[in-house]
């Protein structure tokens, strides 16, 4: 929607385990891969939709919660740029997350791939 280009390599997160969640009021931070750098920070509308096909939008880190705690251990299969502004990851297990680039004034979300900082 407004800063992520479809053709943005975000390769780098495919095959991480989540290792683990840190969760305030406004953000979440999904470590996967703590060795070398590779974490996804989450200050934006998002959606989780789980292998059985049940799909939840969250505006606020802690509705998902255990959502994203039942990912922990499972590796990332799928990560794309689905659409402008929307980065998608799948997940060995079936479930689906999507980011959205909801905030217009603020930064919605960060992809730290080690060096690389991609801010959206």
């Amino acid at each position: 929607m407004f800063g992520l280009d479809v053709a943005t390599d975000v390769s780098g997160l495919m095959g991480c385990r989540l290792e683990s969640i840190d969760m305030t009021e406004h953000q979440v931070q999904l470590r996967l891969d703590s060795l070398n750098g590779i974490r996804l920070s989450i200050e934006s509308r998002f959606a989780l939709t789980t292998g059985e096909g049940d799909r939840g939008v969250y505006e606020r880190p802690r509705d998902a919660a255990q959502a994203l705690a039942d990912l922990i251990g499972v590796a990332v299969v799928d990560a794309r740029v689905a659409e402008p502004g929307t980065l998608t990851l799948g997940w060995d297990e079936g479930s689906v997350l999507e980011v959205f680039d909801s905030n217009e004034h603020y930064e919605s979300y960060q992809i730290h791939l080690g060096e690389r900082l991609i801010v959206v």
